[in-house]
């Protein structure tokens, strides 16, 4: 059979949908098609990204990419219409989806999968994703009962805003030396990628990114994420150079963004973590963090030509 990929026109784009969430509970399938067409009219989803594999008129599978500033990517394994030989056109659709990712800049692409679609990543195994982990979402309700006594604070959070920037760069990438969350994408980004990623986020303020100070000696940084409804923020990011490990700072640090989110008239704060970080899921559940979902990681990185 010949087939050609390309990105689903706007007439066509309803009927690639439709077979893109054909594996969903039928209850559900109208609602992630109209959800995913508002994104799309919002331009948080770009049209280019939905791609349709066609065999001579007839749409036979659709996939969706989605580049991500910062060099990163998100891609969604590939569904194919019901009662069509699904392996040609699984490969035609990400091989297309790759190379569109990788026009725009992308290093690596990530599949994010909920339980419920680990059955279809196969297809994106062909092609060079492996699961690296897990990852856990957490969240804790806000209010003055931080759990345990909230020690005196020996750090200092300096905004980003008014900081030595090239020092916040320097600690950024200091902080994943060694680290126990996705180290699989050390050495995959520059800090400009990794920060232009952070800044892209919908409502991202740059007086709730800070370095930290113990004393004279810088140590970490701190970027928190504002969510619009419901009111809460997200712990984005957390990071300790090697050294400023296993001191306590990192617990206080995650009392400090719960004090600051609540005083931003937050009720909620979350962030996620990696399943293999055992240290941080102990400090996190021991503050009151509880799991809401989960993710499984699929990684392929793309080698520069």
């Amino acid at each position: 059979m010949n087939l050609h990929v390309s990105a689903a026109r706007p007439d066509e784009r309803l009927a690639a949908l439709r077979i893109f969430f054909q594996h969903v509970f039928p209850a559900q399938l109208e609602a992630r098609v109209a959800n995913a067409s508002a994104l799309i009219a919002r331009g948080e989803l770009p049209p280019e990204g939905l791609l349709i594999c066609r065999g001579g008129d007839v749409i036979l599978g659709a996939i969706t990419a989605l580049p991500m500033a910062g060099a990163a990517a998100l891609i969604w394994p590939p569904q194919v219409v019901n009662g069509v030989p699904p392996q040609a056109v699984e490969d035609a659709l990400i091989r297309s989806a790759i190379a569109w990712l990788r026009q725009r800049g992308a290093k690596f692409a990530q599949a994010l999968l909920a339980k419920t679609d680990v059955a279809h990543v196969q297809p994106l195994q062909r092609h060079g994703f492996q699961h690296i982990t897990t990852l856990l979402h957490l969240d804790r309700e806000l209010g003055n009962d931080y759990q345990g006594p909230i020690p005196a604070a020996r750090l200092r959070c300096e905004p980003y805003t008014a900081c030595d920037q090239r020092l916040f760069d320097k600690l950024l990438l200091a902080s994943y030396e060694q680290t126990l969350d996705c180290p699989e994408l050390n050495d995959l980004r520059t800090a400009d990628d990794i920060l232009a990623g952070y800044r892209a986020v919908p409502g991202s303020r740059l007086d709730r990114w800070w370095l930290v100070w113990h004393g004279t000696t810088p140590v970490g940084v701190l970027i928190m994420m504002p969510f619009q409804e419901p009111p809460a923020w997200e712990m984005a990011y957390v990071g300790l150079a090697p050294a400023a490990r296993r001191q306590g700072f990192g617990r206080e640090l995650t009392l400090q963004a719960m004090r600051q989110a609540w005083a931003d008239g937050a009720d909620r704060m979350t962030l996620t973590v990696d399943a293999r970080n055992q240290p941080a899921c102990g400090l996190y559940e021991s503050l009151g963090f509880v799991e809401f979902d989960r993710r499984e990681v699929y990684l392929a990185i793309f080698h520069q030509a």
